[in-house]
């Protein structure tokens, strides 16, 4: 599941098509999360801005003088960049609270991958670069040990050990993560592994501290103290983490509730996730083989103000099969809330929610807070099924739309849906989302658009939108499965 949302206060053109003709009208976007996102980027863009212009200002003149010199500085910046990127990698590892209340853990964790194999390339360039070096330096004598052996002595040999060290655990950690992706191995076997990046990372900074020709000096070495600080207080703040979440974030089942033909509720025994919004999701693991299982992510599907906590399951896997069949008492850890997908109900009175499938989950929560909060906006949902069947909550839904606190629009694909109910604020389409739909059933102005579902159906309705409402992908709040 990963957010998109609008930023800054700037009003969006929206063009309404009615009969034929195009009306122009204006929709504010409300903007939560503008500031802090810059401010993180640059924490994050800053060192490397910094170090990238210190090294050009501070080598390019000298970058002829012979090729070794110019594979030792073009080594030296892979190993620069990659230090701040290091420092990210670990940000998103511990799960650092004032990250994850800008991006989402889900999005986090999108971007922990893809910057895992950038830190990999670089350090891994940066290594054969230095060989290369060294190598010709000496007349082509292939300096292979710089590789495999393990020295002693004067700093520099363990300097250079604890690059060895480094890389090793850089590679081990980012291919164990890569082979659990394509579930090669099991999460209770690549993930203990994978812990060895916090190996790298230390060794990689005293590294460079010893041997590095180039951190010794202004500006470099302003951004290894900084690397250090942030690594330790990381570090830190994630060791007080897990010791505090056996303790704090434990409940056991209560009980399971079967809705549709594959999908179940879980309810938890206490508000084990409080201070939750409406759209949040949680990580959720139980007891296998006497240990936790591996975590996966779950929308909180019940209201925000609910004191039980709950879940809503559909059986697509190993992991969910086995969800479902637990007994009442089991012990769950339910660590959350994550994610930067709800909706700002003070200020958003126009909340047009739009979900395939499964994807209700985060607007069942939504929805469910709205009524507890008695809002007085306008909600619409527009859910895709393939069958009746696939409608979950179905009664509950019905009875708000009934008492007018929501326009619900069914949309089924696979077979012809009932006939409308004059009143109920129950609408049946066939097919799928498309702008005649749109334009049929959702009042533009001022609107927030949510989108919640298979990826697939995702990149449809978008282009729906634009057609219908001109509306662009960066205006609409989007969660994607991710995990």
């Amino acid at each position: 599941m990963t957010h998109y949302y609008s930023r800054g206060l700037n009003p969006a053109q929206v063009i309404h098509k009615s009969n034929g003709k195009r009306t122009q009208m204006t929709q504010t976007r409300y903007d939560r999360k503008g500031w802090p996102r810059a401010a993180w980027f640059a924490a994050g863009g800053v060192p490397i801005f910094t170090v990238t212009a210190a090294w050009f200002i501070h080598r390019w003149v000298k970058l002829d003088d012979s090729l070794p010199y110019f594979l030792g500085a073009v080594g030296n910046l892979c190993a620069l960049i990659g230090l701040p990127i290091l420092i990210a990698l670990v940000v998103i590892g511990t799960r650092f609270f004032p990250a994850e209340r800008v991006f989402g853990l889900d999005r986090m964790l999108r971007l922990h991958k893809n910057l895992g194999t950038v830190a990999v390339a670089l350090f891994s360039v940066h290594a054969v670069l230095r060989f290369l070096k060294a190598s010709l330096k000496l007349d082509y004598q292939w300096q292979w040990q710089m590789f495999f052996s393990l020295e002693t002595g004067d700093a520099t040999a363990w300097g250079m050990n604890l690059a060895r060290l480094g890389l090793v655990g850089l590679l081990v950690s980012g291919g164990l993560a890569r082979l659990g992706d394509f579930q090669v191995l099991s999460f209770k076997t690549w993930k203990p592994a994978h812990l060895a990046v916090y190996i790298a990372v230390a060794a990689g900074l005293v590294h460079a501290r010893i041997v590095g020709d180039d951190i010794i000096k202004s500006p470099y070495n302003g951004v290894w103290y900084a690397a250090v600080a942030a690594f330790v207080v990381l570090c830190v703040y994630r060791l007080r983490y897990v010791a505090r979440r056996n303790r704090q974030c434990v409940t056991t089942l209560r009980e399971q509730r079967p809705d549709a033909h594959n999908v179940h509720t879980c309810f938890f025994e206490n508000d084990i996730i409080p201070e939750r919004r409406a759209g949040q999701f949680c990580l959720l693991r139980f007891k296998s083989g006497g240990a936790w299982s591996e975590p996966r992510p779950f929308t909180i599907s019940a209201g925000a103000r609910t004191d039980t906590p709950s879940v809503t399951v559909k059986k697509i896997g190993r992991f969910t099969t086995e969800l479902d069949g637990l007994q009442a008492g089991t012990p769950l850890l339910c660590e959350g809330p994550y994610g930067v997908f709800y909706p700002d109900f003070t200020n958003e009175k126009n909340i047009v929610m739009l979900a395939g499938g499964i994807g209700v989950t985060p607007f069942l929560s939504m929805i469910r807070t709205a009524v507890e909060d008695d809002f007085a906006g306008r909600l619409t949902l527009l859910w895709n099924n393939k069958t009746c069947a696939d409608i979950i909550t179905q009664a509950e839904l019905t009875d708000s739309a009934a008492n007018g606190r929501l326009k619900l629009v069914h949309v089924i694909s696979r077979e012809q849906p009932p006939p409308q109910t004059a009143g109920s604020g129950v609408y049946y389409e066939h097919g799928h989302i498309r702008s005649e739909l749109l334009q049929r059933h959702v009042v533009p102005t001022g609107a927030s658009f949510y989108l919640c579902g298979p990826q697939g159906m995702q990149h449809s309705v978008l282009k729906e939108l634009r057609s219908a409402f001109n509306i662009s992908p960066r205006q609409v709040h989007r969660e994607l499965f991710f995990w």
